[in-house]
């Protein structure tokens, strides 16, 4: 019988020799991202040999990465929206039960990405979404704005206006703000901010919605249990956002009630803690040792009286009063009233701007007081939440023209802005400009409703950030003393005004408390010649974790804050060693409580200052400390960055700064 060979792999069926006809191609797709990429859209940085480009080039590499992976994200899902259409709509009249387009669609995805089913369905849900429900938001991610991260939280802070039943106008009107906020908005979206900004507009475009899916969430509170196995389990609680707050600071106290000799992680301890606290037992530091000095309270005693546990929560004084009855036609837009007097209330537990006068709350108890903080200058601003009609002050706009509302009022002289009341299963058209949100520390944007329910708890207290019978201004403003005899200490109210300006740590990407942060003079404040230094004022003060503010201390880093002058915005810039300047965040809280912006902070008249004692000249003595050259660089380098930026960007507008996509 003889064997005859086929092809090239005949051989080695027949037990020869088959290397020659083997075709060595690997079966993978080679991919032309990896040699068919312009250096031009990477920032000029060879990704093969990034090294040779320097760090400048480096950072800017990174910048224009991110775009690219926005824009490729804006293609990826415009490709699943027309699987969509072609496997899901289309075939909607004749699907199965079990096997439908969706799920064609889906199991096509799912093999392309090599990802599970689920995340394949989350992916046509975030492409559709973003096309059919917010393709304005949609053309952000495109022209790289926003990240695939950041579209993502988009979707999901606005689910509740994407209901079923919710009108496509309020849909289209909630799209429109949020992308003309970040159209308009020079700087940067750390999650909070944005995640803040998303919120305030939805929460105002239809608040009984808010309120009707607040009460849903509070029916569900309760308590609920789950076995992890290995000898443990696992308790939750659901309840309030302020309860939240208190029950974990009770938790953390006495979990730091140890001595530095307990050797549990942080979290052991405040689980220990945790249920010492449930079940009324001592709970005891773990240190062994006899002559421990830690002072552990007794069960039953947690939380100590003093000092008591902090809510900082923030709105105007318009939020503080319930709103009026519906008069048969339409209800009253939530909380509109403002004080006769025009002058916000501070409380503690819930901070209060009213009349566009800018107000504080300190949680559930005392403020605990901050480090030192200044604020001086700021732009003059309208107030968008004063009602003429109940005795305020009503403005319309700043000197500028620029709005005070939401995003698109402070770009076009303000785009109307829709809200549907509901009543009696209706829904009516109001403006959206003058329903008033709070901010909770560590939670977030809520309700003018979830506001005045903190304001009535029994341990709320309120206080004036504007002390009663301080007089207006002429222009509407309200000016407070910047400071007390020592220029380098904040005034009270001009910390707490700080505090409620940044919210968070002003450091790009930190999430940190403001009201648990430093405050620091951005502009060096100069101790032997405060003449020379930064000012301890409103426009010179930002806060800063702890981290950033040693950073920035005993680092290289140099940041930078101004107004700008086309918009009256406060911006935040960050300058890295080598030169390249980072943005800061896009937004501050005076874009959810213009009244801020009506608090003028100047230094006390103090008389002549006291004449100063020389001392006899020094041999050889050096003309200025490290200290004092470092933050005289620092000065020149702002200068110089500022002269640069505005030559750049003289007749440039945002929406142009990064170019056309794909960069």
């Amino acid at each position: 019988m003889s064997i005859e060979s086929v092809g090239p792999g005949a051989d080695s069926a027949a037990g020869g020799d088959d290397s020659e006809g083997f075709d060595s191609t690997p079966d993978a797709v080679q991919s032309d991202w990896a040699t068919g990429v312009p250096l031009g859209l990477l920032g000029g940085v060879d990704p093969a040999a990034p090294e040779g480009s320097d760090t400048v080039a480096v950072l800017e590499g990174l910048t224009r990465l991110r775009c690219g992976e926005a824009f490729v994200a804006w293609a990826r899902y415009q490709s699943i929206g027309v699987l969509y259409d072609r496997l899901v709509a289309a075939r909607a009249e004749t699907d199965g039960l079990i096997v439908d387009g969706f799920s064609d669609a889906a199991a096509r995805i799912s093999g392309i990405f090599a990802v599970s089913r689920p995340q394949a369905e989350r992916m046509i849900d975030e492409a559709i979404v973003l096309r059919d429900d917010l393709p304005q938001v949609f053309g952000c991610l495109r022209e790289g704005i926003v990240s695939v991260e950041q579209a993502r939280l988009v979707i999901s802070r606005t689910d509740l206006v994407r209901a079923p039943g919710t009108p496509p106008e309020v849909v289209a009107a909630v799209d429109e703000q949020i992308a003309t906020t970040l159209r308009t908005r020079r700087g940067s979206w750390k999650r909070p901010r944005l995640r803040d900004m998303v919120d305030r507009i939805v929460f105002r475009q239809d608040p009984d919605a808010v309120r009707e899916r607040r009460e849903r969430a509070l029916d569900k509170r309760g308590v609920f249990t789950d076995n992890c196995g290995d000898g443990v389990g696992e308790i939750t609680a659901v309840m309030s956002a302020e309860n939240v707050r208190v029950a974990v600071a009770a938790v953390r106290r006495l979990a730091e009630a140890v001595c530095g000799g307990d050797g549990r992680t942080r979290q052991q301890r405040a689980s220990d803690a945790m249920f010492a606290l449930l079940s009324g037992s001592r709970f005891e530091c773990g240190c062994g040792s006899d002559d421990c000095t830690a002072q552990i309270p007794e069960p039953g005693t947690v939380p100590p009286a003093d000092p008591r546990f902090v809510i900082h929560v923030v709105c105007n004084e318009a939020t503080l009063t319930p709103p009026e009855p519906a008069d048969g036609t339409q209800n009253r837009a939530d909380s509109t009233a403002a004080s006769a007097d025009g002058i916000g209330n501070r409380v503690e537990g819930i901070a209060a701007f009213a009349d566009g006068i800018a107000g504080t709350a300190d949680g559930i108890a005392d403020r605990v007081d901050g480090t030192a903080g200044t604020a001086g200058g700021a732009a003059d601003a309208v107030d968008s939440e004063a009602d003429s009609s109940s005795g305020g002050v009503a403005h319309g706009s700043d000197d500028d023209g620029v709005s005070d509302g939401d995003a698109p009022g402070d770009a076009a002289g303000g785009l109307p802005g829709l809200r549907y009341a509901r009543k009696d299963g209706h829904r009516t058209t109001q403006s959206s400009e003058s329903v008033p949100v709070g901010f909770m520390d560590g939670y977030g944007i809520i309700s003018a409703e979830h506001v005045r329910d903190i304001a009535a708890r029994p341990d709320a207290v309120t206080h004036r950030v504007v002390p009663t019978n301080t007089p207006e201004n002429a222009d509407g403003t309200y000016t407070l003393p910047a400071h007390g005899t020592d220029p380098y200490r904040p005034s009270t109210a001009l910390d707490e005004a700080v505090r409620c300006r940044d919210g968070y740590c002003a450091d790009p990407g930190c999430a940190h408390s403001a009201w648990t942060a430093d405050n620091d003079h951005v502009t060096e404040y100069d101790h032997h010649n405060p003449e020379a230094g930064g000012p301890t004022s409103y426009e010179n003060l930002n806060t800063k974790c702890r981290y950033g503010h040693i950073q920035k201390t005993f680092g290289d880093w140099v940041d930078d804050q101004y107004r700008d002058p086309a918009t009256g915005r406060l911006v935040t810039e960050y300058i890295t060693p080598e030169g390249f300047v980072i943005p800061g965040d896009a937004e501050t809280f005076e874009d959810t409580f213009p009244g801020l912006r009506r608090l003028r902070f100047t230094p006390p008249a103090t008389g002549d200052p006291p004449p100063r004692r020389m001392k006899p000249p020094e041999t050889n003595p050096r003309h200025r400390t490290r200290a004092a050259n470092k933050h005289a660089r620092r000065r020149t380098e702002r200068h110089r960055n500022r002269q640069h930026r505005l030559t750049r960007n003289a007749d440039k507008p945002y929406v142009d700064v990064a170019g056309p996509p794909p960069f």
